[in-house]
């Protein structure tokens, strides 16, 4: 599964918004 890959990538993401 590539759940865990995905959910890092959006957590990734939200966090560059954030900065």
């Amino acid at each position: 599964k590539l759940e865990f890959f995905v959910i890092c990538k959006q957590v990734a993401d939200v966090k560059i918004r954030q900065g």
